[in-house]
């Protein structure tokens, strides 16, 4: 199956935002564990537009497009905010679980700023806030209506 490629070319890195502009792309893809783990990609940009990509363990397979509402578009922002996004901090892992999925998140801001965060669901090394913002973007785009109730 092919995958979801993203057309935004990724700027510098720059590891804070003042979330003055919004943002212009969010993009979270979920992988595959050993189990029946539901595997995505998404992509949401500025003007509201989501590209889904269903790949295995999902109600709805292959490529689907929506549109979110403004009020939407203005709670991921002050998701990227509240959670903290661009100031989550990795540490020393304590606890490491084999057979986890992934969570790949990225967030390029209208100002440029931008950052990428693999967070591996079987190990501690992100705080608990990073799985929050996760499953708020999920929950503000209506993911439930193309992944299932998991």
């Amino acid at each position: 199956m092919q995958e979801m490629v993203s057309l935004i070319t990724k700027p510098n890195d720059i590891s804070k935002s003042k979330n003055t502009s919004g943002f212009r792309t969010i993009t979270i893809k979920r992988t595959m564990c050993y189990g029946t783990c539901p595997a995505y990609n998404v992509e949401i940009n500025e003007d509201g537009e989501v590209n889904y990509y269903g790949e295995a363990f999902v109600e709805k397979t292959g490529y689907h497009r929506w549109t979110i509402q403004t009020d939407a578009i203005d709670a991921l922002n002050d998701a990227i905010l509240k959670y903290g996004y661009f100031t989550i901090k990795a540490k020393e892992i304590t606890r490491d679980v084999t057979c986890s999925p992934s969570c790949i998140t990225s967030v390029l801001m209208k100002d440029g700023a931008y950052r990428e965060i693999e967070n591996y669901h079987g190990n501690d090394q992100y705080p608990e806030r990073l799985k929050r913002f996760e499953g708020k973007i999920d929950s503000i785009i209506g993911i439930r209506n193309y992944v299932g109730k998991g």
